[in-house]
């Protein structure tokens, strides 16, 4: 699936990112819920990567995100896994 990435364009040609700087997306555990921790543009990626997979017109459509994408090498969970039913 090819990713396209709209949101995140919006925001960098309106300057609407922080200025801090990015480790990814750190997720982990904490007691009974999932913490998605990360700066502007991290989550702004995510959310790019979600509607990506919800705009899918395939069956099963699904995306991975682990440290060679999105994921902090901090992170608990060294993938996860989004998918379309």
């Amino acid at each position: 699936m090819d990713i396209n990435y709209e949101i995140t364009t919006f925001f960098e040609e309106n300057n609407l990112f922080d200025n801090s700087t990015s480790d990814g997306l750190e997720i982990k555990k904490e007691d009974n819920a999932i913490l998605i921790k990360g700066n502007s543009k991290d989550l702004v990626e995510l959310a790019d990567l979600l509607v990506n997979v919800a705009k899918s017109k395939e069956q099963d459509t699904h995306i991975h995100i682990d440290d060679l994408t999105l994921l902090s090498n901090k992170s608990e969970f060294k993938e996860i896994i989004i998918e379309k039913n």
